[in-house]
């Protein structure tokens, strides 16, 4: 059945045969197979908003310009990942580990990133108007500033800084 709603024009229900596939798939596979499948889908230009990846072993993957707009990455491994132009808008990557990845250029509009390990993440160019960042854990990250994350980012309560202290508001993350 769903090989021939493959082939028809893609539409709403090819999306979810693909969503659901790709989910199904991530389940089974580890880190460096899931990265070989995913990297495939994203430069075969599927889409894999709203896909659900919650717990997914994605660590060390090359994602670079997937479009992951309102994914369930919750408590996903992405650490070590190239996430380089990925479309994270409003998706949810609550307590994912995205330990030393590059976000660089990425669009993480309105995503929630509570309790997230950003640790060593390299944030340059990360566009993260009213992203959700309460809790989340940003020392040692680089590319932006404390000035920064308070004018983009919607919250910042509880948000772990290297050396963060009242003075330390216009010093680099990784000073």
């Amino acid at each position: 059945m769903s090989a021939l709603l493959l082939n028809d024009k893609p539409g709403p229900v090819v999306q979810e045969i693909e969503q659901a596939r790709t989910t199904t798939a991530v389940r089974r596979l580890d880190g460096p197979r899931n990265g070989i499948l995913l990297t495939f889908i994203s430069k075969a230009g599927v889409h894999l908003g709203g896909t659900d990846l919650t717990l997914a072993d994605l660590h060390g993957t090359d994602l670079t310009l997937a479009h992951l707009s309102g994914a369930d990455l919750h408590g996903a491994d992405l650490h070590g990942s190239n996430l380089t132009q990925v479309d994270l808008i409003r998706a949810t990557l609550t307590g994912a580990n995205l330990t030393g990845t590059k976000l660089i250029h990425d669009y993480v509009y309105s995503a929630n990133l509570r309790r997230a390990h950003l640790r060593g993440a390299n944030l340059f160019d990360a566009k993260l108007a009213l992203a959700d960042l309460r809790g989340a854990d940003l020392r040692g990250a680089i590319g932006k500033t404390v000035r920064q994350l308070e004018q983009e980012t919607y919250l910042l309560k509880g948000l772990v800084l290297r050396n963060a202290t009242p003075g330390a508001k216009y010093r680099r993350l990784f000073a």
